[in-house]
């Protein structure tokens, strides 16, 4: 099925069944895809401001240079999928799905992300300023040079992550769970939060930054 240069605007689409779709460059904001099961799509460039696709199913589906701001994606399950420079502003993501999912240069600034799943996510270049991502396990996500000013990742599980050449000013790390991770050439002085963190020998910090002075805590 498939689909281009369209105008849905508000349409309903509750539990349909979009199995490996190919829809392109559609206006489906405002559009309630919730429960829908896109598996295998092919979504790419297509408009979805303030759609609502809570429990949505995008796993291993082509989704990039798609708008999904203002969207509730909340339980959403985009596992595996492309979603390269896709924007995800002030969206919400809470318990969402994204591990495995390539989310290089994507714009999620402002978007909420609490306790979701980015597991070895790919986040290379993407914008997460001011974003929510406590509880958000992201291990052995990639971060190389995303832009994670006022970000709040208080608890988040960073194990195995790479965050080289992050933009880290302002960002809350408290209690974050830092075992294993690659913070080298970061600036982690300018951050707002390290108390309680969790690192251990492995962790690999900024040469001349002494966790203590940020309350830090080692483990073995």
């Amino acid at each position: 099925m498939t689909y281009q240069n369209k105008r849905y605007k508000g349409i309903n689409l509750q539990h349909a069944d979009l199995t490996d779709v190919h829809w392109e460059y559609l206006n489906l904001s405002q559009a309630d895809l919730s429960q829908a099961n896109l598996d295998g799509a092919n979504f790419r460039e297509n408009k979805l401001p303030e759609a609502y696709l809570h429990n949505v199913s995008f796993r291993n589906a082509q989704v990039f240079l798609t708008d999904f701001s203002l969207a509730n994606l909340c339980d959403a399950n985009l596992s595996g999928s492309d979603l390269y420079a896709s924007s995800f502003q002030r969206a919400d993501l809470t318990k969402a799905n994204l591990s495995s999912s390539k989310l290089d240069a994507a714009n999620l600034s402002w978007a909420d992300l609490s306790d979701a799943n980015l597991h070895e996510a790919s986040l290379i270049e993407a914008i997460l300023e001011g974003t929510q991502l406590q509880s958000c396990d992201l291990e052995q996500s990639q971060l190389m040079w995303a832009n994670l000013q006022d970000a709040n990742l208080e608890q988040a599980n960073l194990q195995r992550a790479s965050l080289q050449n992050a933009n880290l000013k302002g960002a809350n790390f408290a209690q974050a769970q830092l075992l294993n991770t690659d913070l080298s050439k970061t600036n982690l002085r300018e951050v707002m939060s390290l108390e309680g963190a969790i690192y251990n020998s492995k962790t690999k910090l900024p040469i001349g930054f002494i966790p203590s002075k940020w309350k830090m805590i080692f483990i073995t």
